[in-house]
């Protein structure tokens, strides 16, 4: 039902989501960032019910309940944000002022191959878009990603397989070298 008011009225769903599950979502949430201030965990909080908002349609009732769901987008959300918070502050000399030539064709092309990576990602079907992306990007654990999914391991591996395989042959046809 929630999800269903997500889709056809966002602002009371939001409202219902934040009222049901605002409370868990922020311990979650301050569970993986106890050193971050207050206005970081409200962001990191509000960050996780857009996340919500936009997936509503993709998520699969079958696949676990709604609060582990949420808990998962919750943990997810908070470690990216973490690891942003831990990257060093870019420094503002260009390359001439440190002496060095840019090579700005390798930088395109790692780039492009991000991008074309991140598209090939997107293309892959449901749940192993899921199980790709938890694994390759969060460093999720396979036991973890099949308990989350309700999955059998040897499934998640398989998919697995299958997943690096289609988006391996997808960057080749696009000219990317793998």
């Amino acid at each position: 039902m929630l999800l269903r008011l997500l889709q056809t009225q966002p602002e009371q769903g939001l409202r219902l989501a934040l009222a049901e599950y605002g409370g868990l979502v922020k311990r979650v949430v301050v569970t993986v960032l106890p050193a971050a201030d207050s206005r970081d965990i409200e962001e990191c909080v509000a960050d996780v019910f857009l996340k919500l908002y936009q997936s509503a349609g993709r998520y699969q009732a079958g696949a676990g309940s709604l609060r582990g769901y949420l808990c998962g987008i919750a943990r997810h959300t908070a470690i990216d944000r973490g690891r942003r918070s831990k990257r060093p502050e870019a420094v503002s000399l260009s390359a001439e002022e440190l002496g060095i030539a840019p090579d700005i064709a390798a930088g395109l092309e790692r780039r492009e191959t991000a991008q074309a990576v991140q598209q090939a990602v997107g293309s892959l079907p449901s749940p192993d878009r899921e199980i790709f992306i938890r694994r390759y990007f969060c460093n999720q654990r396979v036991a973890e990603i099949a308990r989350a999914l309700g999955l059998d391991e040897k499934a998640v591996e398989n998919r697995l397989y299958r997943g690096r395989q289609r988006l391996k042959n997808q960057l080749i046809e696009q000219g990317v070298t793998v």
